[in-house]
């Protein structure tokens, strides 16, 4: 194996859009695999992070820890083909945006309009997950924030592991 140059490294990380902030939110994390066990809440927390888009770094690592938390394996393939998945899911849903809340009107385009400016069924977060969804199918060892990019990612893949029968 040829070593690389730091010139060369910091190219091609600057290319997946790694930055120094991300990379050490990435380091500083533990990544154990959780069981994927539904673990359904009484009541969900709307707390919106006030932020703009994910990088494809910070959205890496959070599609990594949903996948972890789903007890996804940590192989290569999968991952890869995950990946693709949700960064296609996520791009379309929400544009990399946490913060997110459904603007089609459709039939989930219902309720009160509640704290976070949105009608209480709308879907919601990177994947637009509806409230109802993500209380069933809350994945165990996430956050209850439907707005907190790992757990909304986790209860989307949860649901839609459940509906196909796959990880």
């Amino acid at each position: 194996m040829r070593p690389i140059s730091p010139q060369a490294l910091a190219s091609l990380l600057s290319n997946a859009g790694v930055t120094p902030a991300s990379a050490t939110r990435a380091a500083d994390s533990e990544r154990t695999l959780g069981s994927g066990a539904k673990e359904p809440l009484e009541a969900v927390r709307f707390d919106k992070a006030g932020r703009g888009a994910m990088s494809p770094a910070e959205l890496r690592v959070a599609i990594d820890k949903a996948a972890d938390a789903n007890g996804i394996p940590d192989d290569k393939r999968i991952r890869a083909k995950w990946h693709t998945l949700y960064r296609h899911l996520i791009d379309s849903e929400s544009g990399g945006q946490p913060d997110v809340i459904q603007g089609v009107k459709d039939v989930n385009m219902s309720g009160a309009t509640i704290g976070d400016g949105g009608p209480a069924n709308a879907a919601r977060g990177l994947c637009q997950v509806v409230p109802g969804t993500f209380k069933a199918y809350h994945v165990a060892g996430t956050s209850d924030n439907i707005f907190e990019p790992v757990a909304n990612i986790a209860a989307s893949s949860s649901f839609a592991s459940g509906l196909i029968g796959v990880w």
